[in-house]
């Protein structure tokens, strides 16, 4: 199907996955667990919009459904491609001067998360936001689970489980009890919002409690005043990287707990499109 299908849409309901009016960069991006600006091919692709509707196996899991994704690409779109490691800007996670502040994980790495609130509305399945993914971090495969509209469940080996809340309109609350620092910047890259991959540097083992209360309320506001002085001619803008709120506010928060981001470069992996049809085969 061609574009002007408005926004794309995925729901997960009974096994049945539907993602409609997908672009195929999107597609590939969700099939193999990157961000879509990490594909590289031609431009034609943004182009191309399909409705994708596919059935679970019957008792297969919801993290099997990628993997589904990357078939059904390879089968009706004779998609192929390879991984290229580029240098790309990042934020390097380290600890900052006056040492780390976090207290030792009491959980083992496979231990339930904090309970969400048993308060909050169910996440119906024709939400965008209630549908579940699976991300490829660092080649570790990242599950993120939607337990309401406000509220996901994070998990691998290095994260072990976390719960990331949007408690209300520019908050935040990231609770991982049992993390290691590199599970802690796959958190980051994940719902940190920076727009860029956060690598772990700290040279930090070991595992820990981390709670992150994140709040970009007075950053934005201050953002927005500075830009106003500027644009009167009062005073300059404000210098990086605080002219970003949302940096800005999670260098607050890290700074609870010793750590900070630093703007670095460093290898991003990259999907590279080798080969991909326009148009279909047929089922």
């Amino acid at each position: 199907m061609g574009g002007g299908c408005g926004i794309p849409r995925l729901t997960m309901d009974g096994g049945r996955v539907d993602y409609a009016c997908i672009p195929l960069p999107n597609l590939i991006a969700y099939a193999f667990g990157i961000p879509q600006n990490r594909v590289a091919g031609p431009d034609w692709m943004a182009d191309q919009r399909f409705d994708i509707v596919a059935k679970l196996p019957q008792g297969a899991p919801e993290a099997l459904i990628p993997e589904m994704f990357q078939t059904l690409l390879a089968d009706r779109f004779k998609l192929t491609i390879h991984r290229e490691n580029k240098e790309q800007p990042v934020y390097a996670l380290v600890v900052a001067k006056g040492g780390l502040k976090l207290k030792e994980a009491l959980l083992a790495a496979d231990a339930p998360a904090p309970e969400a609130d048993p308060n909050a509305p169910p996440c119906p399945p024709q939400n965008f936001n209630c549908a579940p993914s699976v991300a490829n971090l660092g080649g570790m495969q990242t599950r993120s689970t939607p337990l309401s509209p406000t509220t996901r469940r994070i998990s691998n080996s290095r994260i072990g489980t976390a719960l990331f809340t949007r408690v209300r309109p520019g908050e935040q609350r990231l609770e991982a009890l049992n993390t290691t620092l590199e599970g802690l910047a796959d958190l980051l890259t994940m719902v940190g919002g920076t727009g860029q991959p956060v690598m772990d540097m700290t040279g930090v083992k070991g595992r820990y409690q981390v709670v992150l209360e994140i709040s970009i309320v007075d950053f934005a506001a201050d953002l927005l005043s500075r830009a106003q002085a500027q644009a009167d001619g009062i005073a300059p803008g404000p210098p990086d990287p605080t002219a970003n709120p949302i940096v800005a506010a999670l260098q607050e928060a890290l700074k609870n707990v010793g750590l900070q981001l630093e703007p670095r470069k460093g290898p991003v992996e990259t999907i590279v499109v080798d080969h991909l049809e326009k148009n279909p085969t047929a089922n």
